[in-house]
């Protein structure tokens, strides 16, 4: 049986881990945008592996098309190679994922920004505005994110 494993983000990443019934650890390397396909591996050592790349972030390629939070770019796929089209939707989950961790930290920031100042020079609200541009189709994505000092933001926002 046959797993193809791919890598969707533009980074490449190695997979250690120790597997049953081999004396060494297993290495695999996956370079950025590419299938690898991972053979000569029984069913319980096929198990271990995809349970590791679980616990790192990897999907799998069923599971691809609906919302994936925190999502590290890796598929996995035990019946087929995975195609284009999910390479695609994997790579949209990457930014989607990022831009997301963007607003959360840009909120952050602002939060930051409006309670280190002191109370009498304290600005009523702090703005923040992120400029991002995504993927090989260089899509833009614009957020602004203002923030009101005088509220109690420990109960207003979810950080």
């Amino acid at each position: 049986m046959n797993l193809y494993i791919r890598n969707t983000s533009a980074q490449p990443f190695i997979v250690n881990c120790r597997l049953p019934e081999m004396n060494k650890v297993y290495i695999l390397e996956l370079h950025p945008r590419r299938t690898e396909t991972v053979r000569h591996l029984n069913s319980g050592q096929l198990e271990a592996l995809i349970d590791h790349l679980a616990k790192f972030g990897g999907v799998d390629r069923k599971t691809l098309h609906g919302r994936i939070d925190d999502f590290q770019g890796l598929v996995y796929s035990l019946d087929k190679p995975i195609s284009e089209e999910e390479v695609l939707a994997g790579y949209e989950a990457v930014a989607d994922h990022q831009q997301d961790r963007a607003v959360r930290q840009a909120t952050r920031a602002a939060v930051a920004a409006g309670t280190r100042q002191t109370t009498e020079h304290r600005a009523k609200s702090s703005e923040v505005e992120l400029e991002q541009e995504n993927g090989p189709a260089k899509k833009r994505a614009r957020m602004k994110v203002a923030v009101d000092t005088s509220v109690n933001h420990s109960d207003a926002l979810p950080v």
